[in-house]
């Protein structure tokens, strides 16, 4: 009998966990992945190109500063093969100081359409949008929207040292 009860127990657990996962994942919380990529790796012209892949979304080269998860990511460009391009971490930068709080509610018709051009984090901005700038504007966009406002919107993709891209690798 107690055999029975620890196996039920067990089962319980794991079905309530496995519960919580999936109504997390269907909430539309932001998972977000920063990668990168290598050429000539080890070398003195190492470099390095940042990618963030939100909701296995990968984010085009369109924007200069990305919140999201409470962190903030900007888009850095080279002209040489070291260093860093794409999408890396502002380690020097907050939520706050990037896109400071506004006193203007996001309205129900842009929260239904999961996306809103915004000027700084309203005071009802879903905890798990995501906030990105570009050369001429800002948005607020729900993680499971991303790809319905890339098609919204025409934003100009911003130039990556391509010239060693065959030689890139993880």
């Amino acid at each position: 009998m107690k055999k029975i009860f620890t196996i039920l127990s067990v089962l319980t657990i794991c079905a309530v966990i496995t519960g919580c996962t999936t109504a997390s994942a269907k909430s539309g919380s932001a998972v977000v992945k920063h990668e990168i990529k290598y050429s000539n790796k080890g070398s003195r012209s190492e470099g390095r190109s940042g990618y963030l892949i939100i909701n296995d979304v990968s984010l085009p080269d369109c924007f200069i500063k990305v919140a999201a998860e409470g962190k903030v990511y900007s888009f850095k460009t080279k002209n040489t093969t070291w260093g860093n391009d794409g999408y890396f971490p502002a380690e020097d930068e907050s939520v706050e100081s990037v896109f400071p709080e506004v006193n203007k509610k996001i309205s129900d018709n842009d929260l239904l359409q999961g996306w809103s051009e915004v000027s700084g984090r309203s005071a009802n901005l879903p905890v798990n949008w995501i906030l990105v700038k570009w050369s001429n504007g800002s948005a607020a966009i729900s993680p499971d929207k991303i790809d319905v406002f890339l098609k919204a919107k025409t934003l100009n993709i911003i130039p990556r040292n391509n010239v060693f891209n065959d030689k890139m690798m993880k």
